[in-house]
């Protein structure tokens, strides 16, 4: 999840360096109203809690890429050890292919969850 806000001055979308869970810890570190530097126009803008909303970060995107390429590995190394003849080996390339996906619609699961409960707070 990464913190973000809109700069007024160039409308350009700034991302905040540190890390909270919520619009309440926000607040209560930064205050009611802090001063923001925008590292696009070098303008310092004042926000509120409530200006900053969160996304989900390139690491959701990246862990995606990464279980493909895990379910791509799983396939090539168990792929010799599937037989027509045995049903478990049957079932060795969708184990393969599924358990690496659920570890990631998991880890997205959870990621969407952060940023929605993020968004719905408002202080």
């Amino acid at each position: 999840m990464k913190l973000v806000y809109n700069c007024k001055t160039c409308n350009e979308t700034v991302s905040l360096k540190k890390k909270f869970s919520d619009r309440a810890n926000l607040k209560m570190e930064m205050g009611d109203n802090f001063e923001m530097n925008c590292s696009h126009c070098g303008n310092r803008t004042s926000c509120s809690p409530n200006s900053i909303y969160a996304v989900s970060s390139l690491s959701n995107f990246l862990i995606g890429i990464a279980s493909i390429l895990v379910s791509i590995v799983c396939i090539i190394l168990l792929y010799p050890f599937m037989d027509a003849k045995n049903i478990s080996g049957m079932f060795l390339i969708p184990a393969g292919l599924a358990i690496p996906f659920l570890i990631y619609f998991a880890w997205n699961s959870e990621e969407n969850k952060k940023v929605l409960s993020f968004n719905k707070y408002r202080v």
